[in-house]
């Protein structure tokens, strides 16, 4: 069965995101965390997947102009 990050963890990061001016720079955080779960054989949580697919959007949203 796969670790779990504690609730703590999970709200630690999204916070740090969400204080991100940049959303590529809030994207690379996910994404480096997500990796790192990855390789520790962790669980990711589901909110790093919904942040990640948010900022991810507003990257793609800000290079259209919109």
């Amino acid at each position: 069965m796969a670790s779990l990050i504690t609730r703590d963890e999970v709200q630690s990061l999204i916070s740090q995101v969400e204080q991100e001016e940049d959303p590529r720079l809030a994207v690379k955080l996910l994404a480096d965390r997500i990796a790192k779960l990855n390789a520790e054989g962790k669980e990711v949580p589901q909110e790093f997947i919904v942040f990640q697919n948010r900022f991810v959007k507003e990257c793609i949203d800000a290079s259209q102009g919109r």
